[in-house]
C-alpha cells in the first residue's frame, strides 16, 4: 500500500510533529535514513534524518530535532533520536501493507460479499464505526467493535431495522452539496452535520455505472483526517472488487429492480421506498404515471435505445425494461413537460406508449400496469400516445354492455324516445342525450344540436310529456347517459 506524509502525520501522530504538506500524495512505497553523501530524494520514500542536516544552512532548527521529507512536504519532529521515528514510519509501511493485503485477500477469495470480514480488519486502521449500505438504504454491514454514535436514534435504526431510516433524506435537503455528491459524485469526501453530531467520511460504490453501495466511517474515537480519507480510498477499492467478484449486485442491482419486484408483486420496506423516491427526486411528488413503449416496427430504433434517450429526456423519471417492453414511471407534475418530448421522439420511430390513469402508492405499479397496457392495446397504434383516461369509459361501458343488453336493463326512457322518434321523424333521443352530456346546459345543449334555444325549450317540455324520470335526480341521469353510450356502442 502506497502511503503519504498525512498518513505517517497521523501514525507518528504520538511525536506531534509540525506540518508542512503541500501535495501529501499517496504514492510512498519505503523510508529510508538520510545521507549527506546521497543527498538527492527519491520521490516514493520518505527521508529521514537530523534536521540540522537537512535542512539549508541557516533554518532555525533546534540540532535535536528530526525531519520527515518528501519533496516539499515534510513533518518536524522535536525528538533527538532518528531511529525511533525511523522505526516507528517502518512500521506503518509494515501496518498499512499487512491491512491492505488482509482485505484484499478477503475480497478475492469469498464468493459473497464479505462486508462483515472487511469491516473487522478495517476498524483498527481506521479507527472508527464503519457502515455500508445499498443503493436502497438497506444496512448490509456495521462494525462490530464500536459503540452506538453520538446519534444513538440513527445508530439503533440501523442496527435494529436494518435500513438508513426515512428521515436521513429529509436531512441532507438541509445540506444539497451533500445530497448531491451523494448522488452523483463518486468523490471521497467529508459530510459534516453539526446539527446531528454527525461527522463522517462519505464514498460511494459504482456498478454498471450506477451507484451501488454507500460507505460511511462516522467520527467517534478518531478525527476525521485527509490521512484517513486516503485509507479509506484504499477500502474503496476492494469493495469495488468483491462488486465485481461476488454474486451481491444479482442481488440488489439497480434502483429499478426495486420497482420491478413491486411489479411482480414483491413490496420492499417502507425505508426503503422513501429511499429510493428520494434518490429520484420524489420526495414532494404526489402522483404518478406508468408509461409502457411497443415498437410496431421491429426494424426502427431498438427498445435498448429508447430507453437511453428516455433517461436523457425525462428528468423525474425511472425508465427500465420490463418483460421486453420498456417502461417509464413519471412524476404526473413532469408529464406536462415530458409529453411533447415523447411525442416528438415517438414520432416516425414505429414505438407507440400507454399511459395509466394517475396513481398515489407505488403498490399501486401492478393495476397502472395494465391499463397502460390497456390504453395501448385499444389505440391499436392509432394513437402514439394512448392515455388510459381518454379510453377508460368506452371500456367501462364495453365491459358491462353486454350483460345490460342481454337483460334488456337499458333506461325506460331511451326506448320510449326512441320509438317516438321512429314513428315521427322527431330527434328527441338525441336531445335528451346532449342535454344531459352537457349537463343541462341550455346554450351548450342548443350549439351542439345547432337548434335555437326555444327549440330546444319546445323539446325538452315534450321529452318531459313522453317519460316517467326524474332528471334532477344524479343517479337518474348517469343511468340515462350510461343506457345511450351502451345502446350506441351496441348499434355500432
Amino acid at each position: 500500500m502506497k502511503l503519504s506524509m498525512w498518513i505517517l502525520a497521523d501514525w507518528l501522530g504520538e511525536f506531534a510533529p509540525s506540518l508542512h504538506i503541500i501535495e501529501g500524495k499517496a504514492g510512498l512505497t519505503g523510508t529510508r535514513l538520510y545521507s549527506a553523501g546521497s543527498p538527492e530524494q527519491d520521490p516514493s520514500a520518505a527521508i529521514i534524518g537530523d534536521a540540522a542536516q537537512m535542512l539549508p544552512r541557516g533554518s532555525r532548527a533546534r540540532t535535536d530535532a528530526v525531519l520527515c521529507l518528501n519533496g516539499e512536504d515534510w513533518l518536524l519532529f522535536d525528538h533527538g533520536d532518528v531511529g525511533v521515528i525511523l522505526n516507528a514510519c517502518l512500521e506503518a509501511f509494515e501496518f498499512y501493507n499487512a491491512w491492505e493485503s488482509a482485505i484484499k485477500d478477503v475480497a478475492y477469495a469469498s464468493p459473497d460479499a464479505p462486508f462483515e470480514k472487511l469491516l473487522d480488519l478495517s476498524s483498527p486502521v481506521l479507527k472508527n464505526p464503519i457502515l455500508v449500505a445499498d443503493w436502497k438504504g438497506e444496512v448490509l454491514a456495521i462494525s462490530r467493535n464500536h459503540k452506538p454514535i453520538a446519534d444513538r436514534e440513527t445508530w439503533g435504526h440501523w442496527v435494529d431495522q436494518g435500513y438508513f431510516p426515512s428521515y436521513t433524506y429529509d436531512r441532507l435537503k438541509n445540506y444539497p452539496q451533500f445530497l448531491e455528491d451523494m448522488n452523483r459524485s463518486e468523490e471521497i469526501r467529508i459530510f459534516d452535520f453539526p446539527q446531528f453530531e454527525y461527522r463522517c467520511i462519505h464514498f460511494s460504490v459504482r456498478y454498471n455505472n450506477e451507484t451501488s453501495l454507500y460507505v460511511h466511517i462516522i467520527e467517534d474515537d478518531t478525527k476525521l483526517t485527509e490521512g484517513l480519507i486516503q485509507v479509506a480510498s484504499v477500502l474503496k477499492q476492494t469493495i469495488a472488487i468483491v462488486l465485481d467478484r461476488s454474486n451481491v449486485m444479482a442481488k440488489t442491482n439497480q434502483i429499478v429492480s426495486l420497482f420491478s419486484d413491486i411489479i411482480a408483486g414483491k413490496y420492499p420496506e417502507r425505508d426503503a421506498l422513501v429511499w429510493v423516491r428520494s434518490q429520484l427526486g420524489w420526495d414532494k411528488s404526489k402522483t404518478w404515471y406508468l408509461v409502457i413503449f411497443r415498437n410496431f416496427l421491429p426494424e426502427s430504433f431498438s427498445e435498448t435505445a429508447l430507453l437511453e434517450v428516455l433517461k436523457k429526456q425525462v428528468r423525474k423519471g425511472c425508465s427500465f425494461i420490463w418483460e421486453n417492453h420498456p417502461i417509464m414511471i413519471v412524476d404526473c407534475e413532469e408529464w406536462s413537460v415530458a409529453f411533447p418530448k415523447i411525442k416528438k421522439l415517438l414520432g416516425g420511430s414505429g414505438f407507440c406508449c400507454g399511459v395509466s390513469m394517475p396513481f398515489d402508492k407505488q403498490k399501486d405499479l401492478p393495476f397502472a400496469l395494465n391499463q397502460a397496457k390497456l390504453s395501448m392495446e385499444l389505440s391499436d397504434g392509432k394513437n402514439t400516445i394512448a392515455m388510459c383516461e381518454d379510453c377508460a369509459w368506452s371500456y367501462i361501458v364495453k365491459e358491462i354492455k353486454s350483460q345490460i343488453t342481454d337483460m334488456q336493463m337499458l333506461h325506460p326512457a331511451v326506448k320510449v324516445l326512441q320509438e317516438h322518434d321512429r314513428q315521427t321523424g322527431g330527434q328527441l333521443t338525441r336531445t335528451l342525450y346532449e342535454y344531459l352530456r352537457h349537463e343541462r346546459s341550455a346554450d351548450a345543449t342548443s350549439k351542439a344540436l345547432f337548434i335555437h334555444r326555444n327549440s330546444l325549450r319546445y323539446r325538452l317540455d315534450r321529452i318531459e310529456e313522453l317519460i316517467d324520470a326524474d332528471l334532477n335526480d344524479p343517479d337518474t341521469r348517469m343511468y340515462i347517459i350510461l343506457s345511450y353510450e351502451i345502446k350506441e356502442m351496441t348499434s355500432s
